[in-house]
C-alpha cells in the first residue's frame, strides 16, 4: 500500500500539455486508486487487519493511516474525474473541431468551468482552476498558431487566409469575453 501510494503521489498533473491531458490524468488516477481500494476492501486485507488489531501490533496504525490516505486520494480522483468529464465534450471541440465549432463551444466551456468551480470540492481553489484555465488558453493558442501557419499561407487563397485569420481572432476574442464576463 505504501509503495502504491508513493508511486501515485509521484505522478502529478504538472506534465499535462493540454486540458484533455488533465482529464485523462484524473481518470487514470481514479482507476488505479479504485483498484487499490478494491484490494484493500478484500478478504485478505480484512483478515490481516483483524490479526493486527488482535495482536495490538504497532504496524496497525501505520497501515490504517495509509488506508486513510488512499481513501482520501481515491475520493479526490473520483470527484475530479467526474467533474472534469463534464467539460470533456467542450474541451474536445476546442481541441479538434473546425474553428467555428470551437468558437461556439467556448462560452459553454467557460460556463462548465464555472459550475466545476462552484460545485467541486477540489477545483474550487485557484491552485487547481488557474492551471486548468491556462491549459485551455494554451490549447486555444495552439489552434490559432496552427490555423495561421506562415508556411501554409502560400498554399492558400487570400479568402481562405482571411477566413482563418477572422476565425482565429474570433476564437481568442470569445475566450477573453467569456472569461471576463464569467469572472465578473
Amino acid at each position: 500500500i505504501h509503495d502504491a501510494v508513493e508511486a501515485e503521489l509521484e505522478t502529478n498533473q504538472q506534465t499535462c500539455n493540454g486540458p484533455m491531458d488533465e482529464v485523462d490524468f484524473w481518470r487514470k488516477r481514479h482507476i488505479i486508486l479504485s483498484d487499490l481500494m478494491e484490494q484493500i476492501k478484500g478478504e485478505h486485507v480484512s483478515a490481516v487487519l483483524q490479526v493486527l488489531r488482535g495482536s495490538q501490533s504497532f504496524v496497525l496504525s501505520k497501515l490504517e493511516e495509509r488506508i486513510r490516505i488512499v481513501t482520501k486520494l481515491e475520493v479526490e480522483a473520483s470527484d475530479n474525474a467526474n467533474f472534469l468529464g463534464t467539460l470533456e465534450r467542450h474541451i474536445r471541440t476546442v481541441q479538434d473541431s473546425p474553428l467555428p465549432a470551437a468558437i461556439d463551444s467556448i462560452p459553454s466551456l467557460v460556463d462548465g468551468m464555472k459550475m466545476v468551480w462552484i460545485v467541486s470540492r477540489h477545483y474550487n481553489r485557484d491552485e487547481r482552476m488557474v492551471p486548468l484555465m491556462q491549459l485551455v488558453a494554451k490549447q486555444i493558442e495552439s489552434r490559432v498558431y496552427t490555423a495561421i501557419d506562415l508556411k501554409l499561407l502560400n498554399e492558400n487563397t487570400i479568402d481562405t487566409i482571411l477566413n482563418k485569420a477572422k476565425n482565429s481572432k474570433a476564437l481568442v476574442e470569445v475566450w477573453k469575453s467569456s472569461y471576463t464576463n464569467t469572472r465578473s
